[in-house]
């Protein structure tokens, strides 16, 4: 695939999101997994991605433009973003689809083979390049080490690269954490192999 890139014929973030699968399937935890609902979510979510991916990549190269979320919702914010959250665990950040300002994903939390799915919402702040992003993790889509709380959501305000997040319950921030785009190329949905925490 990186020929196809190299040479013109296939877009980087194709190529990123067909490795993801391919790394996604290659994971020898999942031998373990006899019912396989967590490996078929994952991947449908993944794969779900990917093809997303791929048709705003075409949309974007017929029209010119190299666009943000679909109609404009969300012009600034990026798809991938990784950062350290509760200065413990490093977690990613994969929006996979976006509806006008909704977008769904998956939050990775790489260290202990974490996943979970996401939806959130993009507000523009007018007068102004900064893009406020609010997401609320639903249920894990891999379950690892880590136990989640899902009883809160995120906050976020997204400045070019760089990500100022919280994770809060009600309208009362818990945990601030920041986040900055990353390469789709190198972003691992599932790396794991970390050491188990307590």
């Amino acid at each position: 695939m990186q020929s196809l890139v190299d040479k013109g014929e296939m877009e980087a973030d194709i190529a990123a999101s067909v490795r993801q699968l391919q790394e996604l399937l290659e994971m020898p935890e999942w031998n373990s997994d006899q019912v396989g609902d967590t490996r078929g979510y994952a991947f449908l979510m993944l794969a779900e991605g990917a093809i997303h991916e791929i048709l705003r990549t075409a949309r974007h190269r017929a029209a010119g433009t190299n666009g943000g979320a679909p109609g404009g919702a969300a012009p600034a914010a990026r798809s991938s973003w990784r950062g350290t959250y509760d200065g413990r665990f490093p977690v990613e950040l994969r929006i996979l689809r976006w509806d006008g300002a909704q977008f769904t994903g998956i939050m990775t939390y790489p260290d202990d083979d974490t996943a979970t799915s996401v939806s959130g919402q993009a507000d523009g702040q007018a007068g102004t390049a900064s893009v406020s992003l609010s997401w609320q993790e639903h249920g894990y889509a891999i379950r690892g080490r880590l136990t989640i709380d899902f009883n809160g959501s995120c906050a976020a305000t997204v400045t070019g690269d760089h990500m100022d997040a919280d994770w809060r319950q009600g309208n009362r921030p818990i945990v601030r954490f920041t986040m900055t785009a990353a390469d789709d190329s190198k972003f691992s949905a599932f790396p794991g192999k970390g050491a188990a925490r307590t």
